[in-house]
């Protein structure tokens, strides 16, 4: 739901440049340096945030298609894991033979 808002609102943000781009073109805007510079920040002002929400919308997406993927990799290398058996130490009472002390003969 939030992603389809989000290109809602970068739809509008777009109609809303070419609204700001035909406006410069009005023929006592055109005429006006001022308004020129005014309807030019604002375009440029307007680009960066179309430009953040297309990077929030990627980023959205991308974590979207990552996570099941992630999920699916951890569940089977759990599942890769617990098929390994302990085979237990080589040499039994090791332990015990380090802690108790050596008889000598």
């Amino acid at each position: 739901a939030s992603e389809l808002a989000l290109s809602d609102v970068l739809g509008k943000a777009l109609l809303l440049q070419r609204t700001l781009f035909t406006g410069s073109k009005e023929p006592n805007i055109a005429a006006n340096d001022v308004a020129q510079q005014a309807v030019s920040q604002q375009n440029n002002n307007l680009q960066q945030e179309i430009d953040n929400l297309k990077t929030e919308l990627d980023m959205r997406r991308n974590l979207a298609s990552n996570s099941p993927t992630a999920i699916l990799q951890r569940a089977q290398g759990r599942q890769e894991g617990s098929k390994i058996i302990f085979q237990g130490d080589p040499t039994p009472d090791r332990l015990k033979q380090l802690q108790s002390p050596k008889k000598e003969d």
